[in-house]
């Protein structure tokens, strides 16, 4: 608990140092973009299973909020850092066959993280009333804060017997060593996630941004016993520039 701790002030101080730097360069005013949207997520799966089998995968809907900070800007491209919530996670069946003996596992996971983002908005097009098309280039590192899971399973009898049936939920708890389900419960063996996010976005008038954008982690999830899986999460944004004139002490 200690450790986990002693991680979140680690990304706040990191948020505020940017947040301080930001304000020490010449520009009069500091550009806040409080940001809101969906987050429709995906693991994409690497199975070591040698048995046939088959996995269904659904998007998994979440919540993104947080802010930005601009901490450059030129006349073709805008940097931004900041700090967000952001959920992700992944709803996936899998069937497997040992003969004519079938196995369903089903998962319904949903991992929460604090995100600390550097994008780049590269503009493409700008109109007379400010309004503008740029790309995004974005990259993260995201700490995982907590999580809560629904697993189901069935397994037929080779007895000829009903088929055994479970289920389970609660809290996704954090291992250090193995990840995956174990007693009924989801376990989680690292607490961060590196993302990067290409995407697209379009400025009205300087007033509203909205984005869309689709982040490829890079840390591996156990969902499955010997079949892995990285998050990959398709964010709709929208964010409100909001500028604050700096004062001079």
């Amino acid at each position: 608990m200690q450790s986990s701790f002693k991680h979140l002030r680690n990304l706040l101080f990191i948020f505020l140092l940017l947040a301080c730097s930001s304000s020490i360069g010449h520009a009069q005013t500091l550009e806040f973009v409080p940001r809101i949207g969906l987050t429709l997520s995906q693991c994409s799966l690497n199975s070591d299973d040698t048995a046939p089998s088959s996995t269904d995968k659904e998007l998994k809907p979440g919540l993104m909020i947080g802010t930005f900070i601009k901490v450059l800007t030129s006349e073709k491209v805008n940097l931004y850092s900041g700090i967000s919530y952001i959920e992700k996670g992944s709803k996936t069946s899998h069937l497997a066959y040992s003969g004519n003996l079938k196995n369903i596992n089903a998962f319904d996971i949903k991992l929460k993280y604090l995100d600390l983002p550097l994008q780049a908005n590269v503009l493409i097009k700008k109109s007379s009333n400010n309004s503008a098309l740029y790309l995004i280039l974005g990259a993260g590192f995201s700490y995982w804060i907590g999580g809560n899971f629904n697993v189901y399973f069935s397994y037929d009898d080779p007895n000829g017997g009903p088929p055994f049936q479970a289920s389970a939920n609660g809290k996704v708890k954090y291992n250090g060593e193995s990840s995956g389900v174990s007693g009924y419960t989801f376990y989680i063996a690292k607490r961060y996630d590196l993302n990067i996010y290409p995407g697209m976005g379009f400025s009205i008038g300087n007033k509203i941004n909205l984005e869309i954008s689709y982040a490829f982690g890079f840390t591996d999830i156990e969902y499955f016993p010997n079949t892995f899986g990285k998050n990959r999460v398709l964010q709709i944004l929208a964010g409100i520039p909001l500028k604050v004139k700096k004062t001079r002490i």
